[in-house]
């Protein structure tokens, strides 16, 4: 369990389970965040990951919202509690900085599947020529901490990069890949 509050104002305890595990993979993977809520952002045939958003966010006791966004996109915000704050803190803000929270490190081994999987959903993808897993990010310590969470599981990964790209912006876009 997680507690979420002081003892003299009032806690809340979130219980590490599937649906929390696999909600903090799909915020590292698709989530973002501002001031007052938390973000996910996915294509609109994704509607099984909407929806699991969304229970799980309400068994949380927080409050979502759907909207549909240009080229084929659905946002879901959820708000309530710390959410914007903490899911941030423990998985960093921005795709440069993502990471996966400590605490996933201590969790069982079917506990960090279930972080893995929520990962993999959301950017992870699977080789069509090849028996092989795919994850690409602009994060060099996520692709780290992946690296170690699949050890951790007794699976041997293969780390590349870092890659250098034009991408949208003025600069290169650097990222690493690790392939399971």
């Amino acid at each position: 369990t997680i507690d979420l509050g002081a003892a003299d104002a009032g806690s809340v305890t979130w219980t590490l389970d599937r649906d929390l595990m696999r909600l903090l993979g799909l915020f590292v993977a698709e989530g973002h965040s501002d001031a007052r809520q938390v973000g996910f952002t996915f294509s609109s045939r994704e509607t099984g990951l909407v929806e699991e958003i969304v229970a799980t966010a309400r068994a949380l006791g927080l409050s979502t919202t759907v909207e549909p966004r240009p080229r084929s996109a659905v946002r879901v915000k959820v708000f309530g509690g710390l959410t914007s704050l903490l899911l941030p803190a423990w998985c960093g803000r921005g795709a440069k900085s993502k990471k996966v929270p400590g605490f996933v490190f201590h969790a069982g081994r079917e506990m960090r599947q279930h972080f893995l999987d929520g990962l993999y959903l959301g950017d992870g993808h699977r080789v069509k020529t090849r028996e092989v897993l795919m994850l690409t990010s602009a994060s060099r310590a996520l692709v780290e901490d992946v690296e170690v969470l699949w050890l951790l599981q007794g699976v041997v990964p293969s780390r590349k990069g870092p890659f250098h790209q034009r991408g949208l912006g003025r600069l290169p876009s650097t990222s690493w890949r690790l392939d399971v």
